[in-house]
């Protein structure tokens, strides 16, 4: 099971990402030193948090992933320019989560959702407190898709089924993905602050 979890977080590092980004930022290079060092560095904190995640057993603190979702965000900025609008609301940050339990789902909502529409669109990134549970939000007005018709738990989403499967066995959250087709999707995850 550890071998498959982590098969599955190497996945995560997808190699025409690294690609792209690193031929992005030898752009930069002429063009905008500046942009391209702040690019290198967003790089070497992806690769950094992603290459840590394989060894990690335990929860980290939310704002880890945070710093990583902003990474991995602003590489794909410099890709995609104006297509890619993105908003953070974030009201709290004092809380722990498994270590690539979040940042997966931005990835999602970029790349099968916003890129999927020639003119792009936004995405907003939001976390807030209830009486109960910390809540991260991740919501795009991407392409969208029925959600009542995917079984999340079929093969063919295994990588969100492994997200759903860690979130329920290392902190007992829960996930909540709920789309249209031509409207976008909207994303939830709420980390209980007592076990349910």
């Amino acid at each position: 099971n550890k071998e498959a979890q982590i098969k599955i977080m190497m996945s995560q590092i997808q190699p025409h990402f690294v690609y792209n980004s690193l031929s992005s930022i030898s752009t930069l290079i002429t063009l905008d030193p500046k942009k391209a060092q702040k690019a290198l560095d967003d790089f070497t904190e992806y690769l950094r948090h992603n290459l840590s995640s394989l060894t990690q057993t335990s929860l980290i603190p939310f704002e880890d992933e945070l710093k990583h979702i902003q990474a991995y965000v602003s590489l794909e900025k410099v890709r995609f320019k104006e297509r890619l609008n993105v908003v953070y609301d974030i009201k709290v940050i004092d809380f722990y989560v498994p270590p690539l339990s979040v940042q997966p789902l931005v990835e999602n909502a970029v790349k099968h959702g916003i890129l999927k529409k020639v003119e792009g669109g936004t995405l907003i990134f939001k976390t807030f407190e209830t009486s109960d549970a910390y809540v991260v939000e991740i919501k795009d007005d991407g392409v969208g898709f029925d959600s009542k018709t995917i079984d999340f738990g079929s093969n063919k989403h295994i990588g969100i089924n492994n997200i759903k499967n860690r979130l329920k066995s290392m902190c007992h959250a829960d996930l909540i993905i709920e789309s249209e087709p031509g409207i976008g999707t909207n994303t939830t995850v709420k980390f209980y602050k007592e076990k349910k």
